[in-house]
């Protein structure tokens, strides 16, 4: 009943997201995701950890009748949530991966309030760094806002211009490294915020200042 109201919905014009679900870690069939992750022309989302690698608790595909389930992947393992009492702690679960793509969703559509929810769905998929090889473990793979804000097809010019990749990852310390890749015509700026919400780097750099390798020092007092 639950995959039918949220097919319903789509059909209405709406973006649903929901959870694969956290039965990753049972025996098939067992490990398949649950109600509505199941439902057609919708949003499921499975969990990774800090090297995109399937959180292991993480629902896997196909549908029933076939179809790759998860459509996407976020960050759910080891993810800092707000507790009750207000406490800033690490948890897991596809229930913390799934509220980041609805927050993704929702940015992607303000920018292109005129386009209908299977294009929102459709530039989220294909801005996921599994986009030509999806499976049944992460679906289209992590989206990237760079790529799908525009909500248009991408050519491996748009993926290659002006890329930032940076270690470690959770950062911890007070060094950051970045690798550039690309132009960057209009220079980059960084700004880095705490669990907390807190800026505590906040610098932009000009294109002569880019280097392919970086090293950040974050100390908290910008």
């Amino acid at each position: 009943i639950v995959s039918i109201a949220a097919e319903m919905a789509a059909k209405k014009g709406m973006v649903v997201v929901t959870s694969a679900g956290n039965s990753g870690r049972r025996t098939p069939p067992g490990n398949l995701i649950n109600h509505p992750a199941d439902a057609k022309r919708i949003l499921t989302v499975g969990s990774v950890d800090q090297n995109f690698e399937r959180s292991d608790f993480s629902s896997v595909g196909p549908t029933t009748d076939g179809r790759i389930k998860p459509d996407v992947s976020a960050f759910g393992d080891g993810t800092a949530v707000m507790r009750g009492s207000g406490a800033i702690e690490r948890g897991g679960g596809t229930s913390f991966a799934s509220p980041l793509i609805a927050g993704f969703a929702a940015c992607i559509w303000q920018m292109n309030p005129d386009r209908k929810y299977n294009e929102v769905i459709a530039a989220i998929k294909n801005s996921g760094h599994l986009d030509g090889s999806p499976d049944n473990m992460l679906g289209w793979g992590v989206p990237n806002y760079i790529y799908a804000k525009d909500v248009k097809a991408l050519n491996i010019n748009d993926i290659l211009e002006d890329r930032v990749t940076f270690y470690p990852n959770p950062f911890v310390g007070d060094t950051l490294y970045l690798i550039t890749k690309g132009k960057f015509k209009e220079g980059m700026q960084i700004r880095i915020l705490d669990p907390k919400g807190s800026l505590v780097f906040n610098k932009e750099f000009k294109r002569k200042d880019i280097k392919e390798n970086m090293e950040l020092t974050i100390d908290g007092s910008q």
